[in-house]
């Protein structure tokens, strides 16, 4: 722990004694074990080395409920100096492997906004963030944009009353958040006050019987304090839970998700596969640093399977020419919630 507190203060990721290789040495504590591994996977190599790692890329579940290995920025691993997540691997921690769990996303998804605006805390720069959001969504899929899809509230009422009147595909939350007496505390108000403070377990109990498939906590130690972090007390029940393990860079946080939900909501990608890939665009997510990369995931789906969009422009010389993603907006307000119709 205290290497890992030393190397999170501002050291290199690769090197021989960088974060990188100390996460690579918590899954393969010797070359033996690491031969073992690599070479059944990899179905090469032989008795006297290991393959290197680099050549395939594997897709890593990390069973356990250790507080010690909850924390860990595991997308920053390390294979002699390079990132495995830049070659092919991806990681996520579950609290316990499903057999079978698959996850469906239809064409529009009902995503929920939770955007507190603090007066008295540091700005976030909220609404501009959450335009910008909105806007990007509704450029790829004009609906996705619309308050019926995208609801946004910025309080503790507004979230209940949000919850009580329908389930979410996505709960995305953007704000402060602390550790406060050893757990997790998402701030949603000023003062001390009951209703200014929400942790993972009041979220959990607020989701009921319906959680969503996916939530992104955006927000300081989201992913920190071992057991009571948000990933390990949400993933039990919600697919796919990301959330920051330290101090949430606000310059790195807000383009992260926004690149992170239109990838799952437009490019119809794998959430776990599209966190571990660096933003081509900013260059300061290099591996000298590890500020870009404090968001960790917790998994327990077995497929992520959403419904391709299909995306038909008006034909101008046919005007009466049918939009399918407007009907089938359209057709989703129509279809009786009683008829147990899957959106």
């Amino acid at each position: 722990e205290r290497d890992l507190a030393r190397l999170l203060t501002g050291s290199a990721v690769t090197g021989e004694q960088g974060l990188g290789r100390l996460l690579y040495s918590i899954l393969f504590p010797n070359p033996e074990a690491e031969r073992v591994v690599l070479t059944h996977l990899f179905g090469e190599g032989d008795a006297a080395s290991a393959p290197a790692a680099i050549r395939h890329g594997v897709t890593v579940r990390i069973w356990t409920s250790e507080p010690e290995l909850l924390g860990l920025p595991w997308r920053l691993c390390c294979w002699k100096a390079n990132l495995l997540a830049d070659h092919g691997w991806t990681f996520a921690v579950t609290h316990e492997p499903a057999r079978s769990l698959p996850v469906r996303l239809s064409t529009l998804s009902r995503v929920l906004v939770v955007a507190p605006m603090v007066q008295s805390l540091t700005p976030l720069n909220t609404n501009a963030h959450i335009d910008d959001l909105r806007q990007k969504l509704s450029a790829g899929l004009p609906a996705q944009g619309k308050d019926e899809w995208f609801r946004v509230v910025h309080d503790r009422g507004g979230l209940e009353t949000a919850l009580r009147a329908m389930p979410f595909d996505i709960l995305y939350y953007y704000g402060h958040g602390s550790i406060e007496s050893g757990q997790v505390q998402l701030v949603l108000g000023e003062g001390n006050h009951p209703k200014a403070r929400l942790t993972p377990s009041d979220l959990l109990r607020l989701f009921g019987p319906t959680p969503p498939k996916l939530v992104l906590l955006n927000a300081c130690f989201g992913g920190a304090a071992g057991w009571q972090s948000a990933g390990h007390l949400l993933s039990p029940v919600v697919p796919v839970v990301v959330c920051s393990l330290t101090t949430a860079y606000t310059h790195y946080a807000g383009a992260l998700a926004i690149r992170f939900l239109c990838g799952v909501l437009l490019e119809r990608r794998d959430p776990v596969e599209l966190l571990h890939e660096r933003d081509p665009s900013d260059p300061a997510q290099t591996q000298q640093d590890f500020q870009w990369a404090t968001h960790a995931v917790f998994a327990r789906y077995t497929s992520w399977e959403p419904t391709p969009i299909h995306v038909q422009r008006h034909d101008p010389r046919n005007p009466l020419r049918i939009d399918r993603v407007h009907a089938r907006a359209q057709g989703d307000k129509t279809i009786p919630s009683n008829l147990g119709i899957e959106k």
